[in-house]
């Protein structure tokens, strides 16, 4: 779930992402950072249409087992079903 296409060390996860078009953005991803890491690099060099990405003002995401949410690169909170809204005005930026 973002907002911007980066996740971290120039890597687009999301490259459809649009930081202020008002919506949240959520790619899958079922595997191991290997084969992700690996992925990526193989759609950037020969494309791929088997990965999609969604975007909604309102996403719901429910998991066969507990899981943890992070936030910010910290714990938030466990579960199995987590609820995400786009907050107008809620996002602030300090640089």
């Amino acid at each position: 779930m973002t907002k911007i296409p980066y996740y971290g060390c120039k890597l687009k996860i999301t490259p459809e992402a649009v930081f202020d078009d008002g919506f949240l953005y959520l790619r899958v991803l079922d595997e191991s950072w290997p084969q992700i890491l690996a992925g990526r690099a193989k759609a950037r060099l020969v494309g791929n249409e088997t990965e999609s990405v969604r975007r909604a003002r309102h996403i719901e995401v429910k998991t066969r087992k507990k899981r943890y949410l992070h936030i910010d690169g910290n714990i938030a909170r466990e579960g199995g079903t987590f609820r995400f809204q786009v907050l107008p005005g809620a996002l602030r930026l300090w640089y």
